[in-house]
């Protein structure tokens, strides 16, 4: 008798079986014919090899899943170095911007105008508006500088209440046709001492050397400082605030721009840059006095690296006079030295003393900035007789727009109840610009802007 067809049962290749599971042979209850047709379509036993790939499967996995979770870690560690500087910009440019508003700071959100409402509109729109504003401003000044030299009798017998609070309202508010009579702005006061700063090389303040041309002090007894600083007024008893703008020379544009600041600010220029002698030469042609940074082994060397030319803790003396002698040798026309890094070769008072004693001979001043809560070098400068002083504030514009516009009115605070300051000021781009602006106002609120060796020997002096 024909028996009824029957599907055949599948085995898996790596499925255990056993005698009497039903599946590799007879089991109580069924024939041998069904067992030798379920035979004829089960797969071949395991071999060795399928044993083996078994076994590692699941090492392959978990490689596997380690190897691509590496890849992608690596992918995004790559991505942000790569665009470390981007990132930074942006992040940057995306912090609320702070303005002052008379004695007020006002924070507003990127894209938000004046009123508080989110600025929108075409590019070229906006473009046109702020020439427009400018030209309203240019317009409004010059009417208000003829104004001043043919005052009218109305004006000047005018309340000077009424004068302030119209001198406060914004330029959108006052009428163009009444801008001179609602407004009058002071004419820009010349810089008197612009082209009074002395020639340089002076040849009796230098001697050459194997490395180049160094300071020293003439047999008449001048000094470099004393010849090449910017001279100001002595008689001047206003609250005094200094400006230091350091470590200039790497960037050209950064240089350019510290440049057009007002000439009592004094420009610091690293010794590394490679047209150091030009940017010194075109910065005392603006009327600046100039320095020069030294480079020393910060706290957290080699992660910070000062150059190859630093002074460090663990040389002997000579090497660092030597070191120091290079960065000497870079230029001439400079007043003095401002430290560069410098926490732990300030901090090393056995280090310190060899390099002042060096200096003593050079007619130079110095500027510790502060890189070091415990430096050493204004007791050991002031020891051996170097003019010394440390920076009172820093400024340093990473930290953003608000950070710098609290260090600038801190330091209006400090030379009022100190007689003096002394801001040191990292070359960011906001930073210049920001103190373009607030130096602007300075002789207007009270304060005069002078060169830093004048306030460094003043304190040297006391």
């Amino acid at each position: 008798m024909k028996q009824p067809f029957k599907a055949p049962k599948l085995s898996l290749p790596f499925s255990k079986r056993s005698a009497g599971d039903g599946l590799n042979g007879p089991s109580e209850g069924v024939d041998e014919d069904q067992d030798e047709d379920k035979d004829a379509f089960a797969f071949a036993p395991r071999t060795g090899e399928s044993d083996a790939l078994k076994r590692r499967l699941p090492w392959i996995a978990v490689i596997g899943g380690y190897a691509a979770t590496a890849a992608a870690l690596g992918g995004v560690a790559a991505y942000l170095i790569l665009s470390a500087d981007q990132i930074e910009q942006e992040m940057i440019e995306a912090r609320p911007k702070a303005e002052v508003a008379g004695d007020r700071i006002v924070v507003r959100r990127v894209g938000e105008t004046a009123g508080g409402e989110t600025a929108r509109g075409d590019t070229a729109d906006a473009e046109s508006q702020v020439e427009a504003a400018l030209e309203a401003a240019a317009e409004a000044a010059k009417e208000a500088v003829s104004a001043v030299s043919d005052p009218d009798p109305a004006i000047s017998s005018a309340d000077p209440v009424q004068l302030d609070a119209a001198a406060d309202r914004p330029l959108a508010d006052v009428p163009a046709t009444d801008a001179a009579s609602d407004i009058i702005d002071d004419p820009p006061i010349p810089d008197l001492f612009a082209d009074t700063l002395a020639p340089h090389p002076d040849p009796g303040l230098i001697v050459e050397s194997e490395v180049g041309p160094l300071p020293v002090i003439g047999e008449d007894g001048r000094r470099a400082w004393q010849v090449y600083s910017r001279p100001s007024n002595p008689l001047e008893t206003r609250p005094k605030i200094a400006v230091v703008v350091t470590d200039l020379g790497v960037n050209a544009r950064r240089v350019e721009a510290a440049i057009a600041l007002p000439g009592p600010i004094t420009l610091a220029f690293a010794p590394y840059a490679r047209k150091v002698g030009d940017w010194i030469e075109q910065a005392r042609a603006d009327g600046h006095e100039v320095m020069l940074t030294l480079p020393l082994e910060p706290a957290d060397f080699p992660r910070s690296d000062p150059g190859p030319f630093a002074l460090m803790s663990g040389f002997d003396a000579d090497q660092n006079v030597r070191r120091l002698h290079w960065v000497l040798s870079r230029a001439t026309g400079y007043v003095g030295l401002v430290s560069y890094q410098g926490g732990a070769f300030a901090a090393n008072a056995q280090a310190v003393r060899p390099v002042f004693n060096d200096l003593k001979t050079r007619g130079l001043i110095y500027l510790d900035g502060r890189q070091a809560s415990a430096s050493t070098t204004p007791r050991i400068a002031r020891s051996v007789g170097v003019p010394v002083s440390q920076a009172d504030i820093v400024v340093d514009g990473s930290f953003g727009r608000a950070h710098v516009l609290q260090r600038l009115k801190l330091a209006e605070s400090l030379a009022s109840a100190n007689g003096s300051v002394i801001v040191l000021a990292k070359p960011f781009p906001m930073t210049l610009e920001r103190l373009r602006i607030w130096s602007e106002d300075l002789d207007a609120n009270g304060y005069a802007l002078i060169p830093a060796s004048a306030v460094i020997s003043e304190r040297f002096a006391s």
